[in-house]
C-alpha cells in the first residue's frame, strides 16, 4: 500500500504498471495541468451583458457557476436533468458545446419556450472550449 509522505511520493509509486494510476502521474496532471479560466457571458432581463471569470479546473457544472454567482436558479432537481430549473438559451457559442443527450432533450422538450440553442446549465461541464461562451438564464419550472 502507497501513503503519501508529506510533499513527496514514495519511489514505490513511479513502479505501478499502469503508468495512470500511478500517484506520481496524478500528481504531474493535478499540478502541472493548465490552470484555465474562461469567460462566461450572461445576458441579463435588460439585454445587458455581465462576464464572469469562470475556472475550467473544479469540475464545476455552468448551473453550479452561475448558482455561485447569485444567479436565481433553483436546481431543484440537483443537477440530475429533471427539472429545467437551470435552463439556459446559448446566445453565443452553442457549437462549442458538446452533444446534447437524450434525456437533456427529452427534459427540455417539455418546456413551452425551448430554442434551437437550449440547454441545461447542469449538463454543462465547464472546459476551455467554452471561453467567451453566452447564455441568458430562462429558468423554467420555478
Amino acid at each position: 500500500m502507497l501513503q503519501e509522505q508529506g510533499p513527496c511520493l514514495p519511489a514505490e509509486a513511479l513502479l505501478c504498471h499502469d503508468p495512470k494510476k500511478s500517484m506520481i502521474y496524478k500528481w504531474i496532471v493535478y499540478f502541472c495541468s493548465p490552470m484555465t479560466d474562461i469567460k462566461v457571458n450572461v445576458q441579463n432581463s435588460d439585454n445587458t451583458v455581465t462576464t464572469h471569470e469562470a475556472p475550467t479546473d473544479m469540475g464545476l457544472s455552468l448551473m453550479e457557476f452561475l448558482k455561485g454567482c447569485d444567479y436565481d436558479i433553483l436546481a431543484t432537481c440537483g443537477g440530475m436533468a429533471l427539472c429545467a430549473t437551470c435552463h439556459v438559451s446559448v446566445i453565443q457559442g452553442f457549437e462549442h458545446l458538446p452533444e446534447i443527450t437524450d434525456d437533456e432533450y427529452a427534459m427540455l422538450d417539455t418546456l413551452p419556450n425551448i430554442t434551437d440553442t437550449s440547454r441545461l446549465a447542469c449538463q454543462l461541464k465547464l472546459n476551455p472550449d467554452m471561453d467567451n461562451i453566452t447564455v441568458k438564464i430562462m429558468g423554467d419550472g420555478n
